[in-house]
């Protein structure tokens, strides 16, 4: 579990012990990125965030369902990106997001293991490295929150556009095929259909 304290000339690196005291802070956002889950996330979630004991059991377990839910004191988004693996098969990842006034938390899988952790954080990484480099300056943790969402679904609409490009060259060998071995073919048409499903 990482955490940060984000202000508009960058962002600073804190321990989890510190959360208390940021949170009290009022020039910044705290940010907490959860790579897997643990015992520490749980109890991190539950008594300096207060969570919903739903949020917790969200956190902890897989999602199929994208989702967003509005409580008192924040708000909780699971996301779902995609991510091509070997012979056609997608891979889902989860990305969960706890949304406060002053403060955001993501939670990351959890993670088939044929996933690699580095691409399941492309998207968070990518934003802490643009707040970093002084390219992004968030306001508000609803600000971080939407910046991190739009990153996922760039990679998305990414996956959908290489799949799209595909497209022409399959209907182009099909029209050309005799179909009297259509085994091959067949297989790539049902990789390529079961990719844009997913995506």
């Amino acid at each position: 579990m990482d955490a940060w304290f984000v202000q508009p000339d960058g962002l600073t690196r804190h321990s989890a012990g510190e959360l208390p005291q940021l949170l009290e802070r009022t020039d910044g956002i705290t940010w907490v990125d959860v790579a897997s889950w643990d015992a520490e996330s749980e109890t991190t979630l539950t008594e300096v965030f207060h969570c919903h004991p739903l949020v917790v059991s969200a956190c902890r377990q897989r999602n199929h369902v994208p989702t967003v839910h509005g409580y008192a004191s924040h708000v909780f988004v699971i996301l779902h990106a995609p991510l091509a693996g070997d012979s056609g098969h997608v891979h889902m990842l989860e990305l969960d997001q706890v949304v406060g006034r002053n403060y955001l938390v993501t939670i990351h899988g959890p993670l088939n293991p044929a996933v690699d952790l580095a691409d399941a954080l492309r998207d968070t990484d990518g934003v802490r490295e643009r707040i970093e480099q002084g390219r992004f300056r968030p306001r508000s943790a609803a600000e971080l929150s939407y910046a991190i969402g739009t990153s996922v679904a760039r990679l998305q609409r990414a996956l959908i556009g290489d799949v799209a490009e595909r497209l022409p060259d399959l209907e182009q060998e099909v029209m050309a095929a005799d179909f009297r071995h259509p085994e091959v073919l067949l297989e790539r048409l049902f990789l390529l259909r079961h990719e844009l499903l997913i995506a």
